[in-house]
């Protein structure tokens, strides 16, 4: 049995994942049972893993496949709580999900402290990345919308199975596309390609790190919303949440 999650960066993703997806699964699953970790399904990738997932079960009910999802401690009391309540929550299809697993209980300052939330749920995720044997990560080095150092370092380790999920037609878009950023973006961008730190960028245009961080991280994101705009308009682009929920209850798929 192999346990796989799927994560990686949240602003787009392309149909053709789908495909590469269920190569992956099928794979899988000719050596043997898989069951498939999830901590909620709020990223395009993960919606595509669950649209490939639903379309075997389709094909093949009888599928040793297992949909799992992580819940966090602090949100759900799992002894009172009716499963179907954080299956929507989470942003799954009702029936989707066939097992729910609550994430240990950290103690730490961010599980008192309601404005670092973002940190509890970093150490929810990495903690599900240890329970797998597999991770798939959607993500593109020329766009680095989220950090991937845990998961990379893991890898290293060898703790973990690395699947990169991209697109090589999308690595040359955003290559080509990131010519067109101009002035502070362009630098700030190209900087921290280069593997530049916010640091070494700041002292060396005699900025501060805020707002080095700030606006390279905008930068970033302008270049993917023209990467996006050009992969919808050539109609490549994955069309994500809430769309997947009709298609799905109407059994279309987007391949």
């Amino acid at each position: 049995m192999k346990r796989i999650c799927f994560d990686g960066d949240p602003l787009f993703a392309e149909k053709v994942n789908l495909e590469k997806i269920e190569e992956i699964l099928t794979d899988l699953l000719s050596k043997g049972s898989v069951e498939c970790w999830f901590y909620g399904c709020n990223k395009p990738i993960m919606n595509q893993a669950i649209e490939v997932i639903m379309k075997m079960r389709k094909d093949d009910t009888d599928l040793d496949i297992t949909v799992i999802d992580i819940v966090d401690p602090l949100k759900v009391d799992m002894d009172d709580t009716d499963f179907v309540e954080p299956e929507d929550e989470d942003d799954f299809l009702p029936g989707v999900v066939d097992k729910f697993i609550t994430a240990p209980v950290f103690d730490g300052k961010a599980e008192n402290n309601p404005d670092c939330f973002i940190i509890h749920q970093k150490k929810i995720r990495k903690w599900m990345y240890e329970q797998c044997d597999i991770i798939a990560l959607y993500h593109y080095d020329l766009l680095p919308f989220s950090s991937i150092i845990s998961i990379e370092s893991m890898y290293r380790k060898g703790k973990i199975e690395l699947i990169k999920i991209c697109d090589q037609s999308t690595i040359e878009l955003i290559r080509k596309k990131a010519e067109s950023l101009e002035g502070e973006d362009s630098i700030f961008y190209h900087r921290r390609i280069k593997g530049d730190t916010y640091r070494e960028m700041a002292e060396l245009l005699n900025v501060s790190v805020p707002r080095i961080s700030q606006r390279t991280r905008m930068a970033i994101a302008k270049l993917g919303r023209i990467v996006k705009a050009e992969l919808k308009r050539q109609g490549k682009l994955y069309q994500s949440f809430p769309k997947l929920r009709y298609r799905l209850r109407n059994g279309n798929c987007e391949w």
